[in-house]
């Protein structure tokens, strides 16, 4: 990988429209439109191409007619101003906080062509650092008298956070905005905004700390000083990785939004790393001190700018994209090359317009330009079409009339037709890139949605989102049926629609911030696999698992997530609880789900971990180890990049790729013929490769699909002989319902057992399933709506209290035993008949 630098060249065009002096602010208003603001007293707006669309009057700056006018009337002539830093609202595309050299905070909206308030004293000296929260709740100032302080979005003064006697040079918000992150001389304070917590502080440099960047999605911590050294921290102030003294000392950093890369700055030198710190590609360049930085959200290219006023882009150029045989570089910003190693076919494709995201898998390789998406399969010929209309971005028109009024500079960045050019193609919009085996899903943040759309070009769905451009490919996962994305209002919820109607299926609530998802391409059962923000690994059904094995093609259930425990029995306050996902492990760094299999491959604890079936979370925790096989060389801060046959690509902290191959024998060949239902096929298969792991995977497909007679040879096999005994008993049963009740009990699917049993007319039976779980207070609710079942629960109640000789303390069965007779041998005996009726033994 290389950095490709451009910039604008004076031109007889631009004349007089570039910056002449330093450029201390610069920021993304939409994720195509760039705006700087420099020391010259110029706002200019520029494309995510480069390319500049002219100066914006601005209220921003007195002119030399409002100085004329103030030195006429005998009040002090107007003076120029400085503004040091620049944040846009991430809700409010048009309004942005500034902060001065004067200590003043000010609010424009309109794209900085209306101010809206002035805070004249919020700060003693210049404030260095303004900054939003992720919901444009509140703002942060921080300055030279060492206070840090929170606006609110209207800019009245909420709170004073700190006070210290250095200046505060850099801050930063933390994801959920209940934390900052601060300098304080040659250290770094992380604090939370809530009165009386104590905060967490650690010196990290030798030199003063200029400035500090906090990843939203990884939770990792990038910071650079005066000793020429950046380094990388966990969210707990741990060192990942520091660097080797450079030549100067480090004035900007940033992160990409997906966390994956960050890029440094210093005196005429800029370089892009990968998130645990090792160099990926660096550039020299003429500028003096890069100021400041700022990414594209599709962190395929960032922009800069520097004490000489330069104003830059740098691209990623020569990215090299592997999957399986297929290797796939963009070799120059429209020119790909894509080979198959296997056959050792090449072909070289030439664009028309820049290639802003390429992504490979399921054989088929996409690229997006300006405009369009290209799809190439080897076999077939190139397919090219259209993205969507990119009319409703309207940025272009909204500061249409402030840059026609700037003068002959507003003109220079339209050219012939071509004004509205940033306002054309995925450069910056299009922030996620996920595929699928019949199709593929792309968040534009442009749109605010995620469009679904085959590899034909015809367009599945679009789902409209707010803050798109905070989804990018670790967080967005798609399949043949079903779009999970993390939700970009609460990050601690995914959401899941249907790919075919777009139509919300599930909303699935986690109780910690959401880092990434993936969803399940093949199996009976479609699972979301989640990593949350304190490292573990869970996973959920995207629909119930319900009544043995529906298929993934049947119709989506609508539904939002009932908080009900998996792997436990639900207390009398089930709704109260707070996720449907079960833990699978924990310290997990990267996860991703086979492309043909139900395996779900993992790296937890610096080792590659597959889990062979990971729906045995949710069917038989018992079997969670046994279906786990863990691969002994270590993959130190690995992630994985791709899953599909028996081979896994992870790339790893150094930046090699590594690709594991024969990950799981046999396992891709039992969940095809399980997914058949050829039952024998499996068995002859497991006693073939003599394998407690592919033994444990059959027992978990056949509880799944509700084979019996499979799960018994399967457990028998694994020496579990209580389960064996329990799964022959249900297979005496004589009613189907029963049957099915039965096994979703020992799925643990209480919920669903109870649904199922009331529905079929078994009010008898729901109520002893909570009685034998001793789930007091569900079987008396359950009772309540059948009078002459209240009788049995206060028996078993009491036979209950007696056996563990306890005395009744229960508020609820205390009023029973003064307000209802029962005759308790009466009642175990019609307990008992009520059993033979359906062919249940007392004993169970």
């Amino acid at each position: 990988m290389r950095l490709k630098l451009t910039s604008p060249a004076a031109s007889a065009a631009t004349a007089g429209s570039l910056h002449s002096a330093s450029v201390p602010c610069l920021g993304w208003a939409a994720s195509t439109e760039l705006f700087s603001l420099g020391d010259d007293q110029k706002l200019l707006r520029w494309s995510s191409d480069g390319e500049l669309m002219g100066p914006i009057s601005t209220p921003l700056f007195p002119t030399s007619a409002q100085s004329s006018s103030a030195g006429a009337t005998g009040a002090a002539p107007a003076t120029s101003l400085f503004y040091t830093s620049m944040s846009w609202c991430p809700s409010a595309r048009d309004v942005v906080a500034l902060g001065s050299a004067e200590g003043k905070l000010i609010l424009c909206s309109k794209y900085g062509t209306r101010i809206d308030k002035v805070v004249g004293d919020a700060h003693r000296g210049a404030i260095i650092v303004v900054a939003w929260t992720m919901d444009a709740s509140a703002i942060l100032t921080g300055g030279e008298d060492g206070f840090i302080k929170l606006w609110s979005k209207s800019g009245m003064l909420r709170s004073t956070l700190v006070n210290q006697n250095t200046p505060i040079f850099s801050a930063t918000w933390s994801a959920d905005g209940a934390q900052i992150l601060f300098t304080a001389n040659r250290s770094l304070t992380i604090k939370s905004i809530q009165a009386g917590s104590k905060p967490n502080t650690w010196k990290a440099h030798e030199g003063l700390i200029l400035n500090v960047a906090w990843n939203e999605t990884t939770g990792l911590i990038v910071s650079g000083g005066e000793d020429k050294k950046y380094k990388v921290w966990d969210a707990f102030g741990r060192l990942l990785f520091s660097s080797q003294m450079l030549e100067q000392p480090i004035t900007s950093i940033a992160w990409a939004v997906s966390g994956d890369v960050f890029a440094i700055g210093s005196f005429n030198a800029l370089r892009v790393c990968d998130r645990l710190g090792w160099t990926l590609a660096a550039a020299s360049l003429e500028a003096g001190s890069i100021y400041r930085l700022a990414w594209l959200p599709d962190g395929t290219s960032l922009a800069y700018s520097s004490a000489r006023g330069l104003v830059g882009f740098a691209h990623m150029v020569d990215r090299r994209t592997e999957w399986l045989n297929i290797d796939v570089d963009v070799l120059d910003d429209r020119v790909v090359s894509v080979k198959d190693s296997r056959t050792g076919h090449e072909e070289q494709l030439d664009f028309k317009d820049n290639v802003s995201r390429v992504a490979v898998a399921f054989d088929t390789v996409v690229m997006l330009t300006r405009s369009q998406v290209h799809v190439f399969a080897f076999g077939k010929s190139l397919h090219s079409f259209e993205l969507a209309s990119t009319a409703a971005m309207g940025v272009s028109a909204a500061v249409a009339s402030s840059a026609s009024s700037a003068g002959s500079g507003g003109g220079s960045g339209g050219g012939s037709g071509g004004g509205n050019s940033s306002g054309g193609g995925p450069g910056g919009r299009i922030t996620a890139l996920r595929q699928s085996r019949a199709h593929f899903a792309i968040a534009d943040s442009a749109l605010n949605g995620i469009s679904v759309l085959t590899y034909s070009g015809r367009t599945m769905c679009t789902i409209k989102l707010l803050r798109t451009d905070l989804i990018h490919d670790g967080n967005l996962a798609v399949n043949d049926d079903y779009v999970a994305v993390r939700d970009p209002s609460n990050d601690a919820n995914v959401l899941v629609f249907d790919v075919h109607t777009g139509k919300s299926v599930a909303t699935l609530r986690h109780t910690a911030a959401v880092r990434s998802i993936d969803i399940g391409h093949a199996g009976s059962v479609r699972l979301v696999a989640i990593i949350d923000k304190a490292g573990d690994l869970l996973v959920a059904p995207v629909t119930a698992l319900g009544f043995a094995g529906a298929s993934s093609t049947s119709a989506p259930q609508t539904r939002t997530s009932t908080p009900a425990a998996a792997s436990s029995a639900p207390s009398a306050n089930t709704a109260a609880q707070t996720s449907m996902f079960v833990k699978l492990g924990g310290m997990a760094e990267s996860a991703r789900f086979a492309e043909d299999s139900p395996v779900l491959a993992s790296v937890m604890d610096g080792r590659l971990v597959f889990w062979m079936h990971p729906a045995v979370a949710l069917i038989d925790a018992d079997l969670k180890l046994k279906t786990r096989r863990v691969r002994p060389d270590p993959v130190r801060a690995a992630r994985i990049q791709w899953y599909a046959g028996s081979q896994c690509s992870l790339r790893n902290a150094n930046g090699v790729n590594l690709v594991v191959a024969w990950t799981c024998a046999y396992s891709r060949a039992l969940h095809e013929q399980a997914l058949r239902k050829k039952w024998d096929a499996c068995v002859t298969l497991c006693r073939t490769a003599k394998s407690t792991e592919l033994w444990a995977v059959l027992a978990v497909a056949a509880v799944a699909a509700n084979e019996i007679n499979t799960a018994e040879v399967a457990y028998a096999a694994l020496d579990m002989a209580d389960k064996v005994q329990y799964l022959a008993s249900i297979r005496e049963l004589g009613s189907a319902e029963l049957r099915t009740a039965e096994m979703l009990v020992f799925k643990r699917q209480f919920r669903e057992a109870e649904a199922l049993l009331l529905g079929s007319g078994n009010a008898f039976l729901a109520v002893r399933m909570w009685v034998q779980m001793h789930q007091w207070d569900r079987a008396l609710d359950l009772a309540s709506k059948f009078k002459d079942l209240l009788p049995m629960v206060v028996t078993a109640r009491a036979d209950y209290m007696a056996s563990m000789d306890l005395q009744e303390r229960h508020k609820r069965f205390v009023q029973l035993a003064q307000s209802l007779t029962v005759d308790y041998g009466l009642v175990r005996e019609q307990v008992r008949v009520e059993e033979r009726k359906v062919g249940i033994g007392a004993a169970r």
